[in-house]
């Protein structure tokens, strides 16, 4: 019976662009999630996308533009939405560096936890194969998520955001990251800083990335140039951890600030990186 349930619901997914839900013990907070159309109930790696502050999650997808490679390849898909502060914009409660400066404090890392527990009871999901997606404030919230639940994500992606100051746990464990951040971003500056909407500074990544592969005893590949991913000049820095099974990476993006507009190639990219061990 429950086989007929799975597959009852994935053809209901198929039918429609999204289906909206509220995870339990916050049902005043939805979520949306794509399925893609599967013939069984297959496990489903799944990608979920934090959105930057002031932005909607379909804004942010239209920035990213991820979903239909997504859709190709078999993974699910999901949007988690923030809370609105005062001012009506939507944002996430990451750390003291981002971004709740009204002081609401939301528990929006026990509000994505139970975004992926619900997630996990509606699909067959692949739970070794769990990505946090995050652009500014939703990378800051991506870092923080798996700065404390290392186990439950397999890959990070990080745009224009930062880690916490401390992080001991992804030094030592937790999902391969990618970051990617523009040398001339004045929002959140690539070397670190101070947010208005913050009470405390923020470290900067490279330097992050760079103790986390010293303490982890990562090996530094050799530098490389990746594809022309955002119209500009990209350069590479990264590390491979054998004994922790993952890659550390920095794509520093030359002249970008803090909006970059990526092209087609860097869905491409983002998949490579989905699908790379």
């Amino acid at each position: 019976m429950r086989m007929i349930g799975l597959l009852c619901l994935l053809l209901c997914f198929a039918c429609t662009r999204s289906q909206s839900f509220s995870p339990e013990g916050f049902p005043e907070r939805t979520y949306e999630l794509w399925v893609p159309e599967a013939s069984s109930p297959k496990p489903f790696p799944l990608v979920v996308l934090l959105h930057a502050y002031a932005t909607t999650p379909a804004a942010q997808e239209r920035f990213f533009r991820i979903r239909t490679q997504l859709r190709k390849a078999g993974i699910a898909y999901a949007w988690p939405i923030g809370n609105s502060n005062r001012a009506a914009q939507l944002y996430w409660n990451a750390n003291p560096s981002c971004c709740d400066q009204d002081g609401q404090a939301p528990d929006d890392m026990a509000y994505v936890l139970a975004v992926l527990d619900d997630i996990a009871s509606r699909i067959p999901l692949d739970k070794n194969r769990v990505t946090l997606m995050g652009f500014s404030n939703g990378a800051f919230m991506a870092y923080q998520l798996a700065c404390e639940k290392p186990e439950r994500f397999s890959k990070l992606i990080a745009v224009a955001g930062a880690p916490p100051a401390s992080c001991p746990a992804l030094a030592v464990s937790g999902p391969s990251i990618l970051h990617v951040h523009g040398d001339s971003d004045e929002v959140v500056p690539l070397e670190g800083g101070k947010l208005s909407l913050g009470t405390q500074s923020f470290p900067s990544a490279l330097a992050m990335l760079e103790a986390w592969a010293t303490e982890g005893e990562c090996q530094p590949l050799e530098a490389g140039n990746p594809p022309s991913l955002f119209r500009q000049s990209v350069t590479q820095k990264a590390w491979v951890c054998p004994t922790q099974r993952r890659h550390l990476t920095l794509w520093v993006v030359g002249g970008g600030g803090h909006d970059l507009p990526p092209t087609n190639a860097f869905s491409l990219a983002v998949l490579h990186f989905l699908n790379a061990p």
